[in-house]
């Protein structure tokens, strides 16, 4: 299956896409709120499985490419990652910057 040319850029398929934009979304409506992998897993609009090391990796791949695009941060918490939205918005298709 052809993936588009940002796909390309950004190295990601879309199955990984659509990880990012639930990720970026749920961050989103949530803004004063960090989540760890496991409260993401917890979320049923991601369609993840925490026992699948396929979504475990899909996961930590999309939120490596999200912070890399500056709509994530993470901050370690003793020792577990947190994962919040920047701020910024984006249009998902093309990942650019809407609104800072």
């Amino acid at each position: 299956m052809p993936i588009n040319r940002r796909q390309f850029e950004l190295g990601i398929n879309d199955e990984l896409q659509l990880i990012m934009e639930g990720v970026q979304k749920i961050l989103s409506i949530n803004r004063k709120q960090a989540f760890s992998l496991y409260d993401l897993f917890a979320i049923k609009e991601l369609n993840l499985d925490k026992d699948s090391s396929r979504d475990r990796d899909n996961l930590l791949y999309a939120l490596k490419i999200l912070e890399d695009l500056l709509a994530v941060e993470t901050r370690l918490v003793h020792r577990t990652p947190y994962y919040a939205t920047t701020g910024r918005i984006y249009d998902p298709t093309t990942w650019k910057i809407l609104s800072s």
